[in-house]
């Protein structure tokens, strides 16, 4: 992993409908030996070498922890949500444990994906026609785009308790 972007969605007090707040975007330097493959560095636009220059990764997750833990009110555990959970979260969890030694989100994801076909009941659906940022694999416009569904399906099923 070199790059992880977040996005906020939230549901002010007194209003009804969900919202995109604050942003995070970290990048940084692959774990020694691990340098990322060149179809990778393609999807993102990066060369290896511009990777390389990048932060340490200890010193971005760092910076990430405290901005969840800033951005989530009081007496609450923050959701992480994504398009594919399964692949995400793999990478989240652990560079939280490797680095900090603990992940802010706790042990649970939600796979966006798995939640719109699930309230659809249909395996077949797609949340992906509610984003609005293109998706460019660059970790905060994917970010902003699935925050975009998210807010879109939240309000128009009115869900609560996100």
């Amino acid at each position: 992993m070199i790059e992880i972007g977040a996005v906020v969605v939230h549901r002010p007090p007194g209003k009804t409908m969900y919202e995109i707040g604050s942003t995070f975007l970290g990048r940084f330097a692959p774990i020694e030996g691990h340098v990322s493959r060149s179809d990778a560095l393609i999807a993102i636009n990066r060369s290896r070498e511009e990777i390389e220059g990048y932060p340490e990764p200890g010193f971005m997750m760092e910076k990430f922890y405290w901005w969840v833990k800033d951005v989530t009110p009081e007496n609450v555990r923050p959701s992480f949500v994504s398009d594919n959970a399964g692949f995400d979260w793999q990478f989240v969890n652990g560079y939280f444990h490797l680095f900090i030694g603990s992940n802010p989100f706790g042990f649970s994801s939600l796979s966006l994906t798995s939640f719109y076909k699930g309230l659809r009941a249909d395996f077949k659906q797609s949340f992906k026609k509610y984003r609005i940022t293109k998706h460019t694999h660059s970790a905060v416009d994917d970010a902003m785009g699935n925050a975009e569904a998210l807010c879109t399906i939240l309000n128009s099923y009115q869900i609560k308790g996100v």
